[in-house]
């Protein structure tokens, strides 16, 4: 056994985030007893470092911390948990060669699967990050005369996060990303195959601003089952997350009904791909490749058996024995490798066990089928695989495709499973629901499941009686969930697609979650919006409420310009938190206009919410809410950042930019035409408990903001600046920092 010795043995571009112990409050500490444990890379079997062998009591401190800091946590501004997540992102996005480097060296896969969990365990912070500002409540109707009936979420407590090796920066992710969102605090029992990996991330999430206590790690190899029993029976802790074998979970679940705890578990699978007579075969075997071989077959969700019709069997195991014999093997950091070792000696032995079992009942080998050396185990592919073997049985979690044969649907189809992905062999997103049924899991993690269904029932009161409702989105469930609660307003037309929705309605409002969605809702030739025929005939009203970054905006609404140049495209980016939506109120919406005239038709097309209505993206529809809730609150900031950002890059000059900004901030929020704003307009109600439309310290963001992005492309927002100063005098004044903004507003429209 080779132990690496050097000042920075991993050749990181940051040494500092190879650490060696377990952290504690913000404190990187070692085992009360000084025990540690060796971590070798399964490609090398040299030892990478050592960790702290804790036991039961530095599992207890880990509880107690949390437990403590809950209390002041708990407490903090869903604004301010989304920050800390959106600044956990991009570091975690910024250091991610280090990341992957790290995981590689652990879990022994290729270099680019690395680069790629980082990538995926970002989606996670950033759809968390707007999931912090989404976590509301809801209004319920009462059946006793003068008695309000309303419900709240809050944060359960201290959370027990039990990790996996397979995907150890994933899972952190997926795990701490719902628990920073809504404020409560963990303890990370981390996996000893791969703990510097998940040390580097949790020590990033404390550079991003995580308070010390919030996350907390602890690691063991000698004292497994004693954390595990103390973190699942200590009454502190409320919840416990867990991915891993069935039987563990079992264990678990009985250890945790002592004190009734909260459970969502990720457990074994045995996941069929099926293919049918009319499939497209070259598109089916990219389904397997990724589905299947992807970490070398080490994930819940891989394919285990790899069902195809009679009729297109042969060629379809030629072809696929093609793509296979491609891979090759070796150290995940040789150029060219797509897969390394297993995570160890006894993984490759029980896919051994597998192979050997199915060929002794019938199967032929048509690549690989024997251990190299050491945990490195080929791709390896198996025909005529017979039902009754241990491939049917267990979960091989390996790179062991198996091949079996059959005649009619009804051999294959049982619906009752947890996830299904027809035509997609990649089925995991941060926005869906992840989870298993019967022995395969316990609850569901992410997406839709934990947050955001109450504010569909919002919308309701906000679109007129007999309007007629477009709605598209990917994920079934929301959508009945929204059809639930508009039922009764009119009618209802679950589009097939977004061209389908969009041929038919006037007025488009979307809320996607991610850039890369809002370009296929959008530019997508033969599903997207702009692949309506009716898009180049008639005149649409277009109000983008997407979570996406400037250039997409200007991408998608350029596009838009071109295919119909008589609509009106507003990119319209809304923040401002559940408290906002409650009150009515929203901290910030930008968008961009070519004359003054829109700002009255969107003005006009917000108070009534059109004849028609297409709102796509379910996940996010808190976003509409807060849009209609307040028709002008968005349009007074509308161009403090976009009008500098995308109006310059739409060809509009200073003056006009000027003029724009001035109607927006000025003349616009005293327009007869558009409903009050609360606290701003004369006569409106007061909106979350103050006077005035806009706390001074938010403009100042906002405003910081808006200079910023000028900046970046090489502009100059003079009034935006102008008014920053003026908010920043005002926020180091005591007597002004809380009061509202109108004095500004009169400033910035020219009134003083």
């Amino acid at each position: 056994m080779t132990v690496l010795k050097a000042r920075n043995p991993l050749a990181l571009r940051d040494p500092s985030l190879f650490i060696q112990t377990a952290v504690l409050n913000g404190q990187q500490v070692h085992a009360a007893s000084g025990k540690t444990f060796a971590v070798e890379n399964p490609s090398t079997e040299r030892v990478i470092g050592t960790c702290p062998d804790m036991d039961a009591g530095d599992a207890r401190l880990a509880i107690d911390t949390a437990y403590s800091t809950f209390e002041n946590f708990r407490n903090t501004s869903p604004v301010e948990r989304s920050e800390m997540l959106s600044r956990f992102c991009a570091l975690l996005t910024d250091n991610a060669e280090d990341i992957a480097r790290l995981v590689t060296l652990e879990n022994g896969k290729a270099y680019t699967d690395s680069l790629s969990e980082v990538k995926y365990s970002a989606s996670y912070l950033r759809w968390y990050s707007g999931e912090a500002l989404r976590c509301s409540g809801q209004t319920i109707q009462s059946s006793l005369p003068g008695v309000r009936n309303f419900t709240i979420k809050q944060p359960i407590g201290v959370c027990a996060l039990l990790l996996p090796w397979n995907f150890p920066i994933a899972m952190v992710a997926r795990k701490i990303g719902p628990v920073l969102a809504v404020g409560a605090t963990c303890i990370i029992k981390a996996p000893s195959e791969t703990p510097f990996s998940i040390n580097a991330l949790v020590e990033l999430a404390h550079r991003a601003g995580v308070p010390a206590g919030v996350i907390n790690v602890v690691h063991t190899e000698a004292s497994l089952q004693a954390i595990g029993e103390e973190l699942c029976t200590n009454p502190k802790v409320k919840k416990v997350s867990f991915t891993g074998s069935t039987r563990v979970g079992k264990l678990l679940m009985k250890q945790c009904s002592g004190t009734l705890k909260k459970m969502s578990m990720e457990l074994g699978g045995n996941a069929p791909f099926i293919v049918f007579e009319d499939a497209d075969i070259p598109a089916a075997i990219a389904g397997v490749l990724a589905s299947k071989f992807r970490t070398s077959g080490q994930t819940c969700v891989c394919a285990n058996r790899i069902f195809v019709h009679s009729s297109i069997y042969e060629a379809f195991a030629e072809k696929l024995a093609l793509e296979v014999r491609k891979f090759k093997l070796g150290d995940g950091f040789e150029e060219g490798v797509t897969h390394g070792p297993l995570i160890a000696k006894r993984a490759a032995a029980k896919v051994q066990e597998h192979v050997d079992d199915a060929v002794a009942k019938g199967a032929k080998i048509l690549v690989g089928g024997a251990i190299r050396h050491g945990s490195f185990y080929p791709p390896t592919l198996l025909r005529d695989v017979p039902i009754s073997c241990l491939i049917s049985e267990e979960e091989t979690f390996g790179p062991l495709a198996a091949l079996m044969k059959f005649d009619t649907e009804e051999e294959v189809i049982a619906l009752n499973v947890g996830m299904v992905g027809a035509n997609q062999g990649i089925i995991s997103q941060a926005e869906v629901p992840f989870g298993g049924v019967g022995e395969s899991g316990w609850g569901k993690e992410v997406g839709l499941g934990a947050m955001g269904y109450s504010m569909a029932a919002n919308l309701r009161s906000k679109i007129p009686k007999e309007s007629k409702l477009f709605i598209f989105d990917v994920y079934k469930p929301t959508l009945d969930k929204f059809a639930e609660a508009y039922s009764g307003q009119g009618p209802i037309i679950i589009a097939a697609s977004a061209k389908e929705a969009a041929e038919e309605a006037e007025v488009i409002i979307s809320i996607v979650p991610e850039g890369s969605h809002v370009r296929s809702v959008y530019l997508d030739k033969e599903s997207g919006v702009l692949a309506a025929p009716s898009i180049q005939k008639s005149a649409k009203t277009v109000i983008d409420c997407s979570t996406i970054d400037v250039l997409t905006s200007s991408e998608v609404s350029q596009a838009f310009s071109e295919a119909s140049p008589s609509s009106f495209f507003c990119d319209a980016p809304v923040s401002g938190g559940t408290r906002g939506a409650e009150a009515g109120t929203l901290t910030m919406m930008i968008g961009i206009a070519k004359d003054d005239s829109h700002y009255g038709q969107v003005a006009a097309v917000l108070e009534k919410m059109g004849k028609n209505l297409f709102a796509c993206g379910g996940p996010t529809l808190g976003l509409v809410t807060k849009l209609s809730n307040n028709y002008l609150s968005g349009l007074i900031a509308i161009a403090t950042a976009e009008a500098m950002n995308l109006g310059m890059r739409h060809g509009l000059d200073a003056k006009t930019l000027s003029d724009v900004f001035n109607v927006s901030t000025g003349a616009s929020f005293i327009n007869a035409n558009c409903n009050p704003v609360p606290g701003v307009t004369p006569g409106s109600p007061p909106s979350n408990g103050y006077q005035g439309g806009f706390k001074v310290q938010l403009m100042k963001k906002d405003f910081t903001l808006a200079v910023e992005a000028a900046h970046h492309i090489g502009a100059k927002l003079m009034l935006g600046e102008a008014g920053l100063k003026t908010y920043e005098g005002a926020s180091e004044d005591p007597k002004c920092r809380d009061l509202d903004s109108r004095v500004v507003y009169r400033f910035i429209g020219g009134k003083e």
